[in-house]
């Protein structure tokens, strides 16, 4: 479905199809936001179009700041799915990546570097403080990020940030469009004080999305597909 069908459907829904009531950017708007909390809410089956790598970005002292990479403001999870090391000479080696909360287990000597999985190829521990990605042993000079990206926003008048054209086709699966729409009605309800739609729209785009993200654990427990 392209943005401008969307925002048809969209019209359809909030009853505005003749834009007295919105502007074509206030709904368009209403639909960017929607695609990223659909985006967030979805398993990560769905999210291949928005699979991105960073190559070879420079390790300092141990440390990346994710704002100065230009990442930090795009990324759907605020968080790093894989980080490899790319200046190994051989095999490929692997950044285990751990919360905060568990850096006291690198002062644990069967959590040391040299003794991580080596099933996994893992050769170091990452983890995220503020804007910061922070990577040990700090010997590391380069690794390559990879991340899922924010759906990109469709076009509107004044934007800070990439667009696509409203012709364009939305990035996200097909079965994702309903509920994107439902989201998007239902900050629009909330805006205008409609609470009890805006409820039910927002309830309809939940139903949908866990009805696909349950498709994928029916696909996981009968044995043909893996589950990360």
């Amino acid at each position: 479905m392209t943005g401008k069908q969307m925002l048809t459907l969209l019209s359809q829904k909030v009853e505005d199809e003749g834009n007295t009531l919105l502007t074509t950017d206030e709904k368009t708007l209403a639909i960017n936001h929607a695609q990223v909390k659909v985006a967030s809410l979805v398993d990560k089956s769905y999210l291949h179009p928005l699979e991105m790598l960073l190559s070879s970005v420079a390790v300092s002292s141990g440390s990346v700041n994710l704002n100065s990479i230009g990442i930090l403001d795009n990324m759907l999870h605020r968080k790093i799915e894989l980080i490899k090391i790319s200046n190994t000479a051989s095999e490929d080696a692997y950044i285990h990546m751990i919360d905060f909360e568990e850096i006291h287990k690198l002062q644990n000597k069967y959590y040391e570097d040299t003794n991580m999985d080596s099933t996994y190829n893992y050769a170091g521990h990452g983890y995220i403080w503020g804007n910061v990605l922070y990577i040990k042993p700090s010997s590391v000079s380069s690794v390559d990020i990879y991340y899922y990206k924010k759906p990109t926003d469709f076009e509107i008048t004044v934007s800070s940030r990439a667009t696509i054209s409203l012709a364009s086709e939305c990035e996200l699966d097909a079965i994702l469009h309903e509920p994107i729409i439902d989201m998007a009605a239902s900050e629009i309800f909330f805006r205008d004080n409609k609470d009890s739609r805006a409820r039910a729209s927002f309830e309809n785009a939940i139903a949908i999305i866990n009805v696909a993200n349950q498709r994928e654990l029916d696909v996981i427990e009968k044995g043909t597909g893996l589950k990360a």
